[in-house]
């Protein structure tokens, strides 16, 4: 792999060229999206549980009880990470039904952790 310096092309180092491939990919960039799940999601432990998912995982952002019986999440992390996690939201924990899951890009908001909303 080269890369373009002042006086032209010269050969990365192989330090640089296994950071350049693995960062300089649109795939390692964090993103933020929205999340809501609708069923039987409130008072079966989703909230918590998804917390200890998302926390064992390193995604990033909250979780909140809507007032209409839904889950909103807002999660943040790679598009691997939140491969994962959306997997795991369309599964959720034992005592849920989920009829749907619907997924909206968001603005990134460089959450630290992931926290649970409680109104």
């Amino acid at each position: 792999m080269k890369r373009r310096s002042s006086a032209g092309y010269r050969k990365l180092t192989n330090q640089e060229a296994f950071f350049s491939e693995r960062f300089d990919n649109n795939k390692n960039k964090m993103k933020h999206i929205i999340i809501k799940i609708t069923g039987k999601v409130q008072g079966v432990g989703f909230r918590y549980t998804t917390k200890v998912v998302a926390d064992q995982m390193g995604v990033r952002g909250m979780i909140r009880n809507e007032k209409d019986g839904s889950l909103y999440i807002e999660a943040e992390g790679d598009d691997t990470l939140l491969e994962v996690f959306l997997e795991w939201c369309h599964e959720g924990p034992d005592r849920s039904q989920i009829e749907n899951v619907e997924v909206t890009p968001g603005e990134l908001k460089n959450y630290r952790n992931f926290e649970i909303i409680k109104k």
